[in-house]
């Protein structure tokens, strides 16, 4: 599966396509995806321009292996979708910019 993703994107924004795309091979009760690259679990609260100058800038196009299985709780945060959650890391994320200017 191929997609074009913006810069400022975040991975769990195509959660829902991948989902769709893989429903008929994926094991029932496992829908919580994780991101590889070159076995580096990719952090979902980090946007896709930073992840891809870090770890890809060389490499066009960009393959990463999208996981359904065997989720990294210890390096990578979980992924919920309460909201919440959502605003709980949206402002941590403003403070974490604050903090850093």
């Amino acid at each position: 599966m191929q997609l074009l993703a913006p810069r400022q994107a975040y991975l769990p924004i195509f959660v829902k396509q991948l989902k769709h795309y893989f429903e008929h091979v994926l094991p029932p009760g496992e829908d919580q995806p994780w991101f590889e690259l070159r076995g580096l679990p990719l952090k979902w609260d980090i946007c896709v321009g930073v992840l891809y100058d870090l770890l890809a800038s060389e490499e066009t196009p960009w393959t990463i292996t999208v996981h359904f299985r065997d989720f990294p709780a210890g390096i990578v945060p979980f992924l919920c979708s309460t909201l919440l959650t959502k605003f709980s890391h949206v402002g941590y994320t403003f403070r974490l910019a604050y903090a850093l200017r």
